[in-house]
């Protein structure tokens, strides 16, 4: 019980406690500390990322054999991932052609398989959830309610405010009445005020949350890191 419950809220008190004080400490020690604790860190990662690597091995090897629903991809991803690693090691980590030695113009057979294959599938990526998000956008922006209505208004007003013929048309016909009501102004506005203070106060909050979730873990009041349920 020490090992598996105690110990463990020991160090997250104690490492907690330790690096919270270290920001009000400017003194070398407390940056020498602070220098040391990011190569643990990187070390740690390391670790984290093996175990995560062997875990989604463990998963995908285990939908192959019995041939659940979706293996087919399970084998294209060992497949990708054989080939990425094969790569990277025989181009010793290099995207691109080391100075001076001969090779293709697009670089190592790593960065070709990169640029050739994980960009474009990121594109396509990316461009299929823009349909997801402009059907979302299309449910959001009916305006049943007040505040659906403003949704809708500066979504449109941020729309001619990225094209140049919304600009152009806002300006010869709204702009003309005072310099302050020009396209660019209140796109400025709305990005540095409106904008800014609802990003800043988001911010706040997410901030705010992880600082109680930090001294519920530091105090031991939350548990759940230790694999139980909490307490």
């Amino acid at each position: 019980m020490f090992v598996k419950r105690t110990l463990p809220m020991l160090v997250a008190f104690g490492v907690g406690f330790a690096f919270a004080l270290q920001y009000y400490l400017p003194f070398s020690f407390s940056e020498d500390a602070l220098s040391a604790t990011s190569k643990w860190y990187s070390i740690i990662a390391s670790f984290a990322l093996l175990l995560g690597i062997v875990s989604v091995i463990q998963s995908h090897a285990r939908k192959i054999q019995t041939q659940s629903v979706g293996w087919g991809y399970s084998l294209v991803l060992f497949f990708a991932f054989a080939s990425m690693v094969m790569m990277g090691a025989f181009s010793a980590g290099n995207a691109e052609t080391p100075p001076g030695v001969k090779g293709p113009i697009y670089g190592t057979s790593y960065g070709w398989l990169y640029n050739n294959a994980m960009i474009p599938l990121q594109t396509t990526m990316f461009a299929t959830l823009a349909f997801y998000v402009a059907s979302a956008a299309f449910r959001a922006f009916r305006a049943k309610t007040f505040g659906a209505f403003l949704l809708l208004f500066f979504a449109v007003v941020m729309l001619f405010g990225k094209a140049s013929l919304g600009v152009t048309l806002w300006d010869e016909s709204i702009g003309t009445i005072h310099a302050s009501l020009q396209l660019d102004r209140i796109i400025e506005w709305l990005m540095g005020t409106l904008n800014m203070s609802a990003r800043r106060a988001i911010l706040i909050g997410v901030a705010l949350g992880m600082i109680a979730t930090s001294l519920k873990i530091i105090f031991g009041i939350e548990r759940t890191y230790l694999g139980g349920k909490g307490e």
